[in-house]
């Protein structure tokens, strides 16, 4: 957000606010034709799902407006103050949440569940655009890149406890952030891709048709790449794992 003082609407990308709306409301509608009651004909009835998700949906508007009236110096300086917030929450659903579809993800507040994963996200991707945003001014260095992952692994470790593995594998595309500033290069990219991918079909795939494929792959990789004993170490670690 551009801080200089122009119009409010001046800076705002109305192309892309445009169609989150349109995807939005063509979302809305077909949940109001597949699960419409004519004893609730009223669109903003909370009985319904419809109903709850125009509510949520003027929320969202509601929350984007004042996330744009207020300076972006504010979510810089305050980001370290939400990532502990969220990191407290992580943990205070580990006792008090409620197991829903096998996750103790949630914490019943009565009227609504809160799920802190959601906002940890948030608050991660806050915290760690501040630190990068900090170091922009220096080479990229490892101990800038531990840190940075630092940021984003803690609430992955807190996730997974729960366990909700679906929640956790949304922070590991953080990745393309460090891609951008240069603290990743395209084989590291690469070889993190592939260790979610590995991640994944060890999920939905029977352990040993996996060794085996893995076990075909990288043979045919080590055949082609045979005189650069480096690609060769990171593959044998990432068959190892």
């Amino acid at each position: 957000m551009n801080n200089q003082k122009t119009s409010f609407f001046g800076k705002i990308d109305w192309l892309t606010i445009t169609l989150w709306l349109a995807l939005c409301l063509i979302g809305l509608f077909n949940i109001r034709a597949a699960v419409f009651n004519p004893e609730m004909p009223n669109f903003f009835t909370l009985g319904t799902n419809y109903g709850k998700q125009s509510l949520y949906l003027v929320s969202a508007i509601i929350l984007g407006v004042s996330i744009l009236i207020i300076d972006a110096k504010f979510f810089s300086s305050a980001s370290p103050i939400f990532y502990g917030i969220t990191a407290v929450l992580l943990v205070i659903v580990l006792v008090v949440g409620r197991n829903v579809g096998g996750n103790q993800a949630w914490i019943d507040l009565g009227f609504f569940r809160l799920q802190p994963s959601e906002f940890a996200k948030l608050s991660t991707c806050l915290l760690l655009a501040n630190f990068l945003s900090a170091q922009s001014n220096k080479a990229p260095t490892m101990q800038t890149l531990a840190m940075g992952a630092g940021i984003v692994l803690f609430p992955v470790f807190l996730v997974m406890l729960q366990p909700d593995t679906g929640s956790a594998l949304a922070f590991f595309s953080l990745i393309f952030v460090f891609y951008r500033e240069g603290y990743v290069n395209n084989e590291l990219l690469i070889f993190g891709g592939l260790c979610i991918l590995l991640f994944v079909l060890s999920l939905l795939v029977n352990p040993w048709i996996l060794i085996l494929i893995l076990a075909l792959l990288i043979g045919l990789v080590m055949w082609n790449y045979r005189k650069r004993r480096k690609y060769i170490i990171n593959l044998s670690i990432l068959f190892a794992a």
